[in-house]
């Protein structure tokens, strides 16, 4: 933002200050170009000694309008800036889209101040995200209906990973699903769309939960990998890269999830009905910002390879392993979409595991296009 010409105060203070201060003042015969700056060698010009003090009423109003000037811009720049917490599960490849949106300035760029708290699990994702603690919550669709299902005014306004890029890796004594019978395996929680996933792939194995095998809570990808090499659960369901990683030290891969389901909405930009037809400026900011890092991930290949690998603390072959499933697979969208095929899935799933019967509710209900429709127009697609 420029006043007057100038980029901020600093630039224009050289005009109003003297370059060397004076031990006295010299009278206009004095006075040779060069010793002051061009402006107060102009008044030098057109004053003598008897109005100096006209002269620096002049030189104070001067400063005085610059530093009101600067301060209405900073604070109108204040106004107009929107500071928003957009919670999250896990901090993975998958869900990189909101840290590239704040690393590479996507969301400043659209008056939007950004934090993204890692909240673990997707139960608390949404509890932040009814109780006000959080804006928006990029978390998985399963928790966000079931929550709707509870009486939440929830709705998912975009994609954030647009499949199952999940494998199930077991130690090295289990080498096949039938080998499982009575093992313990790592979830994100008992509930979460991981978890239903896998008991589905499981069950169409032969294995039956809780009679067949334990499901033990920690947490996301990262945790649950850490927990394996440690030794505390004898299988996990990871997401790539780190499932790749898994195999490379040994590891025996049981399953991939893609061959079980093929559209599957696993996670989405969350936000509170009531917040979003309040804030439906912001929200399309951030759509913005999110459409334009999913476009930076797809578009920068060597560049979001680096990233992902210096934020994730990943060898970098394992970043570009990862990189290319989620280009690959169209699990990042390129447009910020949701695949409604996707949240039919998450329905008919979750209906199948809570014996639900009678007719499923369509993903309208869960799923609000308006805002994403709107970002999208405003971006030029």
């Amino acid at each position: 933002m420029q006043v007057f010409g100038w980029r901020s105060l600093s630039d224009a203070m050289p005009f109003v200050q003297w370059r060397e201060a004076p031990s006295s003042l010299p009278a206009t015969g004095e006075i040779q170009e060069g010793m002051l700056p061009p402006v107060l060698f102009g008044l030098w010009l057109r004053h003598t000694r008897e109005n100096i003090k006209d002269m620096i009423l002049t030189i104070g109003t001067l400063i005085l309008s610059l530093t009101l000037s600067f301060a209405t811009v900073s604070a109108q720049t204040s106004r107009d800036e929107k500071y928003i917490i957009i919670g999250t599960t896990s901090k993975t490849v998958g869900y990189m889209a909101p840290w590239v949106g704040k690393i590479k300035g996507f969301f400043q760029a659209e008056g939007v101040r950004v934090d993204i708290p890692i909240l673990r699990s997707a139960t608390t994702g949404v509890q932040a995200l009814v109780g006000g603690s959080t804006q928006f919550d990029a978390t998985t669709v399963d928790a966000m209906i079931s929550a709707v299902d509870k009486g939440q005014e929830l709705e998912v306004i975009g994609g954030i990973i647009n499949g199952a890029t999940y494998r199930l890796v077991a130690t090295k004594k289990f080498q096949s699903f039938k080998d499982l019978k009575g093992a313990t395996i790592g979830v994100s929680s008992i509930t979460s769309g991981s978890t239903v996933l896998l008991r589905l792939m499981l069950e169409k194995n032969g294995l039956s939960y809780p009679r067949d095998y334990t499901l033990l809570t920690m947490g996301g990808t990262p945790e649950r990998f850490a927990a394996l090499e440690s030794g505390r659960m004898d299988a996990a369901l990871l997401a790539a890269p780190l499932s790749y990683k898994a195999v490379d030290l040994g590891y025996t891969k049981i399953g991939d999830v893609h061959e079980y389901v093929k559209h599957y909405q696993l996670s989405g930009l969350v936000v509170a009905k009531r917040w979003g037809r309040d804030n439906q400026d912001t929200v399309k900011r951030v759509l913005r910002g999110l459409i334009r890092s999913f476009q930076w991930l797809h578009q920068n290949k060597e560049e979001a390879v680096s990233l992902i690998s210096s934020e994730l603390k990943l060898e970098r072959r394992y970043a570009e392993a990862g990189w290319e499933e989620y280009v690959r697979s169209n699990a990042w969208p390129q447009r910020g979409d949701i695949d409604l095929e996707g949240v039919k899935t998450q329905i008919q799933i979750l209906a199948q595991s809570n014996k639900q019967s009678g007719i499923l509710p369509p993903p309208e209900r869960y799923v609000n296009l308006t805002y994403l429709r709107a970002a999208q127009k405003e971006l030029g697609m």
